[in-house]
């Protein structure tokens, strides 16, 4: 077969006669010898051209009519010499749109047939161009950007993160992403899928896998970061109840938190009252000031429930520029806050308390280290956080005394700052202590206003347990292995 006499069995249904072998002519072995004398180029030259491809086109459509092949190589060639034969021959059996060639017969195909020919080799060509980019990046395995990539391979990660995420093996992945992996030689296991998608760029190797699928897997939409924006641009503006909040921007509070942390949220003050009595003010910023309830933020803030403290930062409720800017109580600025004022009696008891909507104007930020110092050295032009410790001592002791349990140890905090891995230890101070007694505070006196006024909250409790005696405890060493021992009981 062919110019060079290659050996091949087909079936005697799939040979179609182009043209009959001259009477008293033996049948050569291949062409481009006697009587096939024509070789390829002359093949090339006999074939029609594009406008005699179409003009034939038009005259089989207006006819309705079909062609055998003589016929039609009359048409398109002018002639229906055996290599004008052959060359239309072979364009019909081309991947061609014009005619369709069936039992040795030429039909033209409709113009609505051509056109939804050429829309699904057009819709396949993109399908193979598609898939040799894929290809490419998993060849590569080079990071890329995710909005850069063709929505079907953004999918494909996404269900490759889902898989990481969830750490269950043998999911079922997409066939074409399936079979895509297998070419590149990538196990669809959650170990590789892991890796891959590290080097993409698509997975932060320091990220626990829980959170894929979640909301913070993604970071923030482009629409609620857009209406994060408008709220920026709208947050010097009078808002309804702006009016009625109780204007405490001459007080003395202070903020107290970690030195890398962006987002103050809470700050706490102690009022001198004329009749001699302390009163506690705990100050917790008030996004509501600005988010309405039920808007794509307010909705995104409930998903995610609270902000996440990770090894490489924090994931906060809302978008950054809204937790550090107008939702975090900065110094020096009129901030919105819902305020809890609490008088305690001599015991550590609430004789007295309120929550209100207000303004407030930290006039410090400080560092735990820094609130430390305050507290031991108790500066008389600075005495008001040494007293709220004392008062806020008294409050802990109370507590201890209807059976709460204390149990401080050194935390640890494994960090990650450009790439270089540290573990941070915590230990126990008095200022930690205090902020995290005032929190404590301020939960029991939502909880006591929310009874008081039959509203549906989520209460915290502990039911009753049956503790180590003090004998058995005393047995165990302090700290570690003993609060342990302790946590096993409770529920």
């Amino acid at each position: 077969m062919g110019y060079r006499a290659k050996e091949q069995v087909v079936p005697a249904r799939t040979i179609e006669l182009i043209h009959p072998l001259p009477l008293d002519v033996d049948p050569s072995t291949r062409l481009g010898v006697f009587p096939w004398t024509f070789n390829e180029q002359d093949l090339e030259q006999a074939s029609p051209g594009c406008r005699d491809w179409g003009e034939t086109w038009v005259l089989l459509l207006e006819s309705s009519e079909t062609a055998d092949l003589a016929s039609f190589a009359e048409l398109a060639c002018g002639s229906d010499a055996v290599i004008n034969k052959a060359a239309c021959w072979l364009a019909l059996n081309r991947d061609q749109d014009f005619f369709r060639w069936k039992q040795g017969l030429v039909q033209a195909r409709p113009a609505s047939e051509i056109r939804s020919r050429r829309a699904e080799r057009c819709v396949q060509l993109k399908a193979e161009q598609r898939n040799q980019r894929w290809f490419q990046v998993l060849k590569a395995r080079q990071p890329v950007v995710f909005n850069m990539l063709d929505p079907l391979h953004q999918g494909w990660i996404k269900s490759m993160q889902e898989l990481v995420g969830e750490g269950v093996e043998g999911v079922q992945l997409d066939a074409q992403l399936s079979q895509s992996l297998k070419t590149a030689r990538v196990d669809a296991t959650s170990r590789d899928l892991r890796l891959l998608l590290i080097q993409l760029g698509q997975w932060d190797e320091h990220r626990p896998a829980s959170i894929a699928g979640t909301p913070w897997s993604n970071g923030f939409s482009e629409k609620l970061l857009l209406e994060a924006r408008q709220l920026l641009e709208q947050c010097d503006a009078p808002h309804p109840g702006d009016e009625t909040r109780l204007d405490l921007t001459a007080q003395a509070c202070v903020t107290i938190d970690d030195a890398e942390t962006t987002d103050i949220d809470d700050a706490i003050a102690l009022e001198r009252r004329q009749d001699g009595t302390e009163r506690l003010w705990i100050h917790i910023a008030d996004p509501g000031r600005l988010i309405t309830a039920g808007s794509p933020l307010d909705l995104e803030a409930r998903r995610r429930g609270s902000s996440l403290y990770l090894t490489r930062g924090n994931l906060p409720m809302f978008p950054a520029e809204l937790s550090t800017g107008p939702f975090s109580l900065r110094t020096g600025q009129r901030n919105a806050a819902w305020s809890t004022w609490v008088d305690l009696d001599q015991h550590g008891g609430i004789s007295d308390f309120g929550i209100v909507r207000s303004w407030v104007t930290p006039r410090y930020r400080l560092t735990y280290d820094d609130a430390d110092e305050l507290i031991d050295f108790a500066p008389p032009e600075e005495a008001d956080l040494s007293d709220l410790h004392k008062l806020l001592e008294r409050r802990r002791g109370w507590r201890t005394d209807q059976g709460a349990l204390q149990m401080e140890l050194p935390e640890g905090r494994i960090r990650c700052r450009d790439g270089d891995l540290s573990v941070q230890i915590t230990e126990p101070g008095a200022s930690r202590m205090m902020v995290a007694e005032a929190m404590i505070l301020a939960g029991a006196v939502a909880a006591r206003f929310g009874s008081t006024h039959n509203l549906a909250l989520p209460y915290r409790s502990q039911l009753p347990a049956d503790l180590p005696s003090a004998v058995e405890l005393e047995q165990l060493p302090d700290g570690a292995v003993r609060f342990a021992a302790i946590k096993r009981c409770l529920s």
